[in-house]
């Protein structure tokens, strides 16, 4: 009887996680900071596989990109930042924190949590830097990781 509970629970469990990680998570997008470096994207979160992340943002980046000059973006490398809003605008304090010029001080500063960079190639493609991975979209759809 024992066994048939643990291993009931244990299934339970598992689907739990399956279920937690395919579900898709709304991605609340809180600002776009741009400067004179790469433009920042605040979010409140990402889904949590790597796929669905990089799928977000093909679905977002239309209205993301909408403001770049379309000649801006392909003829040069550009790095979009996808930073956790966390705790939200803070001052910039003793914590190593992204401060932003376009706020007003003092709380215009977030903590360095950067979820996901996204590097538009010269030569068409997409780098997507997750966490340690890696992933390149090229303009033919292909999606692939990096070693």
């Amino acid at each position: 009887m024992k066994k048939g509970i643990s291993a009931f629970c244990l299934i339970v469990g598992a689907l739990c996680v399956v279920y937690f990680f395919f579900k898709t998570v709304p991605v609340k997008i809180i600002a776009i900071h741009k400067d004179n470096y790469a433009p920042v994207v605040v979010v409140d979160q990402l889904p949590l596989s790597d796929a669905k992340k990089i799928a977000w943002w093909r679905d977002e980046s239309k209205n993301i990109l909408a403001n770049e000059e379309a000649a801006q973006i392909h003829h040069r490398a550009l790095n979009y930042y996808i930073y956790r809003f966390g705790k939200g605008y803070q001052a910039p304090g003793k914590e190593d924190r992204l401060c932003f010029d376009d706020m007003k001080a003092p709380k215009n500063c977030l903590d360095k949590d950067i979820l996901m960079i996204v590097r538009y190639r010269k030569n068409g493609d997409i780098q997507f830097d997750i966490d340690d991975d890696a992933y390149i979209l090229r303009p033919s759809g292909e999606l692939m990781k990096v070693d």
